[in-house]
C-alpha cells in the first residue's frame, strides 16, 4: 500500500499527541445564568461535569474568555488546575511515575499530569467579578484535553446593573447670579439610586468654592430589595467669583467599593450677562472687505434697565479695530440691553493683533467693568 505524504503528517501528529481518548467530558449545564448582579459585586458559581465513556481523560488547559472570572478545576474537593495554567502532559510511552488513587485522578511527583478515570465527577468552581461591566455579559469556560469533545465548553451569563445611578446634569447649576451665591441660596440636591445603603469616605476633585455632602437620614428603600435612594447636596459657597462656565467631575470613595461620580457645573454672573462672554475673535479674515463681531449685553434679571456702557479697545487691537454701541431689542424674557459691535475695517494691514475689549458703566451704577480677550488675524486676499 502506498502511503501519501499528507498521511505521514497526520500519523506523526497523532503519535505525538497520544491520540484521542474514547471518553468525553460533559458539563451538567452548558449555560449557567447568574441572574442580575451589580458592578463590583462577585458571585461564586459551579459547573459540575462528569467523564462519560470507558477510557481515562487527560486534561491540559482550563481557560476563560474574560479575566473577570477566576476558575479552577476541582475533583473531590481538591483543586487540580487553575485557569490559564497548563497541566503536565507526559508523552506516550514514557513512565509517568504516578500513583493512581481511588478517587479517579492521577497525580505525578512534581508537575501534575491530570488524568480523570471514567465516571469521575468534578466541577469548575469559579468567582465572577464584573467590575465596571454593564448590561448582558457572557463569559466562556473551556476545558481542553484528549477527550472526544475537546474543548468542552460552557458559558456564564449575567445581567449587570450600575452600583450608582445619577441623572445626567443632576448637579448642574446653569447660570447663577452672584447675589444668589453670596446669599447661600445656590444649592442643588439630587437623588442617587444605589445597590445598597452607602456612605462616602472621601470626596475627590472638589474645587475651591464648592461643598459636597451626603445628606444624613435621606435613605429611602426601592421596592423590597436592598436598593436604596440617598440624597447628595452640592453648594456653591459665598465669594465664588464671576466667571465663565466651570465644570468639574467629582468622585466619592464609597463604602460599597465602587466610585460615585457626577459632574458639577456652574456659571456665576453679576447683574449683567455677555454673549459671548470671554472672547472676540477674527480668524484668518481677508482685508478685502469689512468684518464685524457683536457682543450682546443684557441685564441678568427681568425688568432691570442697564445704563449705556462704554466700550474700549486696549492693546494692539486698538490700532486697527473700532467699536460701536446701539440699543438691543428686548429678549423674550423682557430684558432690554445693548449691542456692542467690534469692527475690522477693510484694508487693515495683514498680521496678527491682540488686545482687550473693556466694557464699563457710568460712575454710581454699581456695575463692575467686564473685560474680554480680542484676537484678530488678517491676511491678504488669495
Amino acid at each position: 500500500m502506498r502511503i501519501r505524504p499528507g498521511w505521514i503528517l497526520v500519523l506523526a501528529a497523532s503519535a505525538c499527541s497520544g491520540g484521542v481518548s474514547g471518553s468525553a467530558l460533559r458539563f451538567e449545564t452548558t449555560r449557567l445564568d447568574l441572574g442580575t448582579m451589580f458592578q463590583y459585586d462577585e458571585k461564586i458559581f459551579s459547573l459540575p461535569f462528569a467523564i462519560e465513556g470507558d477510557a481515562p481523560v487527560r486534561i491540559f488547559v482550563l481557560d476563560t474568555s474574560c479575566g473577570c472570572t477566576d476558575v479552577r478545576l476541582v475533583v473531590n474537593g481538591e483543586v487540580l488546575l487553575h485557569a490559564e495554567k497548563q497541566s503536565h502532559a507526559t508523552p506516550p510511552g514514557q513512565d509517568t511515575g504516578t500513583e493512581e488513587d481511588e478517587e479517579g485522578l492521577t497525580a505525578s511527583a512534581g508537575d501534575r499530569e491530570i488524568v480523570l478515570k471514567p465516571g469521575t465527577r468534578g466541577e469548575v468552581l469559579g468567582t465572577y467579578r464584573p467590575d465596571r461591566r454593564l448590561n448582558h455579559q457572557v463569559v466562556g469556560v473551556t476545558i481542553t484535553g484528549d477527550m472526544l469533545n475537546s474543548p468542552a465548553r460552557a458559558e456564564i451569563r449575567a445581567f449587570l446593573k450600575p452600583v450608582f445611578v445619577v441623572e445626567k446634569d443632576a448637579a448642574s447649576f446653569g447660570t447663577v447670579l452672584r447675589d444668589t451665591v453670596d446669599d447661600g441660596r445656590a444649592v442643588r440636591e439630587f437623588p442617587v439610586q444605589a445597590a445598597r445603603a452607602f456612605s462616602v469616605k472621601l470626596w475627590k476633585n472638589v474645587p475651591e468654592g464648592v461643598a459636597v455632602e451626603l445628606v444624613e437620614g435621606s435613605a429611602v428603600p426601592v421596592g423590597d430589595g436592598p436598593e436604596m435612594v440617598q440624597t447628595v447636596r452640592v453648594r456653591l459657597l459665598p465669594g465664588l467669583p464671576i466667571a465663565q462656565l466651570r465644570q468639574f467631575a467629582i468622585t466619592g470613595d464609597t463604602s460599597l467599593g465602587a466610585p460615585l461620580g457626577f459632574v458639577v457645573s456652574w456659571r456665576v454672573v453679576g447683574p449683567v450677562t455677555y454673549a459671548p462672554d470671554h472672547l472676540v475673535q477674527f480668524l484668518n479674515k481677508s482685508n478685502a472687505r469689512e468684518h464685524d463681531c457683536v457682543v450682546k449685553v443684557r441685564p441678568s434679571l427681568e425688568g432691570v434697565t442697564l445704563p449705556e456702557p462704554k466700550a474700549e479697545l486696549l492693546g494692539g487691537v486698538a490700532e486697527v479695530l473700532r467699536s460701536e454701541i446701539s440699543s438691543l431689542a428686548a429678549s423674550p424674557e423682557g430684558r432690554q440691553g445693548w449691542l456692542i459691535k467690534v469692527i475690522l475695517p477693510q484694508g487693515t494691514a495683514a498680521g496678527a493683533y491682540q488686545g482687550t475689549l473693556r466694557i464699563s458703566y457710568p460712575d454710581g451704577s454699581g456695575i463692575t467693568p467686564w473685560e474680554m480677550v480680542v484676537n484678530a488675524r488678517v491676511q491678504e486676499p488669495r
